[in-house]
């Protein structure tokens, strides 16, 4: 499936020109711009790179990139709306933070739910039930992943040891994709390695 990332032009890369190629009937992903082509074998790591890339400036959970390789197709749903680039995330192994949630992602859900609450008050009162209906889905999905996300006090809940396992080992198959279009061609390699970034949440933000 060809895809193409809506980027601007960034480390010597235009990355508007990047074209990828993501298909059954040739497994692995092809990556394609300023006339050089880079193949990847058929590999988790290259399912995860694929959707990554698909989606510049957005960052997606890496326990759902987890979960995506035997659930394709879901990765429309996957987008956290955080900002990487503030969460200081890297390369090493050090990247794996123990709560579930961060203090900065609690505070935009809160933040999402106080205005949500308001707009629901006024389709209320406009007899709006149309959108109503689909705000109030949203609003019980945050209040659901709340509960799950933190303590009855407010503190956020630890990942199971499980879970840091497996961003771990989604993490170490994007960087070993990353570290291959390195030896192929190493300035498009490199190029790529300072744009995705990643750790609990992983996302490709040119620069």
């Amino acid at each position: 499936m060809p895809g193409k990332a809506n980027t601007n032009k960034a480390s010597g890369y235009n990355w508007r020109d990047l074209v990828l190629i993501h298909r059954a009937d040739k497994p692995g992903l092809s990556l394609e711009i300023s006339g050089l082509i880079l193949r990847l074998r058929k590999s988790k790591g290259a399912d995860y790179l694929y959707e990554v890339l698909s989606h510049p400036h957005q960052s997606i959970s890496a326990l759902q990139l987890g979960h995506l390789y035997n659930c394709p197709g879901k990765i429309r749903s996957l987008s956290a709306g955080q900002d990487l680039l503030e969460q200081g995330l890297s390369f090493d192994d050090s990247y794996i933070p123990d709560p579930a949630m961060d203090a900065r992602g609690i505070r935009e859900i809160k933040e999402r739910l106080v205005w949500l609450n308001e707009r629901c008050a006024e389709l209320i009162s406009w007899n709006d039930d149309a959108v109503l209906e689909e705000l109030n889905t949203e609003r019980e999905q945050l209040i659901q992943y709340l509960s799950e996300a933190l303590y009855p006090d407010g503190r956020p809940r630890r990942l199971e040891n499980e879970q840091v396992r497996l961003i771990i080992a989604v993490n170490k198959s994007v960087k070993r994709c990353l570290e291959q279009l390195f030896r192929q061609h190493r300035k498009l390699g490199k190029a790529l390695m300072s744009c995705v970034h990643l750790g609990r949440y992983i996302g490709f933000y040119p620069d």
